[in-house]
C-alpha cells in the first residue's frame, strides 16, 4: 500500500541509505520521465517531512521539494525548454500551485520542524527563482 511504501521510504532515508544528494540527482533532468508520479513525488517529500524526529529524512523530504519544484517547471509537456524568466508549461504551474500548497500545509501543521522545514523549502526556491513563485503570490 501507499503507506507502507511511504513509511519504508522514510526509513531508508532515517537510515541514511537513501540521502538527499541521490534523490536529487535521481529528479534533476528526469522531469518529462516523472511528471506521470508528480503526486508519488509529493507525498514522498511530505512523508519525509513529517518524520518528526529525524533530520536525515527532513532533509531528504525538502530536497525532494526542491529539486521538483525546480525541475517540473522548467519544461514543457512535450520535455523542450520554455520560454520566460520560471519558464514551464501548463502542467508546471499546476504542479507548483500543489507544491506550494502542501508546503502551506506543512507550515499550519503546527509541528515545529514540519514548519521549519517548509520554510527552509521556501527560503531556497525564493533564493533560487524568485519569478517562479510570483505566479502563484496572488
Amino acid at each position: 500500500s501507499r503507506k507502507l511504501t511511504e513509511r519504508a521510504f522514510v526509513k531508508k532515508a532515517s537510515s541514511g541509505a537513501l540521502s538527499a544528494r541521490v534523490a536529487k540527482d535521481a529528479i534533476r533532468g528526469h522531469g518529462p520521465a516523472l511528471r506521470a508520479h508528480h503526486r508519488s513525488v509529493l507525498a514522498f517529500a511530505a512523508a519525509c517531512v513529517r518524520a518528526a524526529q529525524d533530520s536525515l529524512a527532513r532533509d531528504l523530504g525538502c530536497e525532494l521539494y526542491c529539486a521538483a519544484f525546480l525541475e517540473f517547471g522548467c519544461a514543457s509537456a512535450d520535455g523542450t525548454a520554455a520560454g520566460g524568466a520560471g519558464g514551464g508549461s501548463a502542467f508546471g504551474a499546476f504542479y507548483r500551485q500543489e507544491l506550494l500548497g502542501a508546503l502551506l500545509s506543512h507550515g499550519g501543521s503546527g509541528v515545529s520542524n514540519e514548519v521549519d522545514a517548509a520554510l527552509q523549502v521556501m527560503w531556497y526556491l525564493t533564493e533560487q527563482d524568485v519569478e517562479a513563485l510570483k505566479p502563484h503570490a496572488a
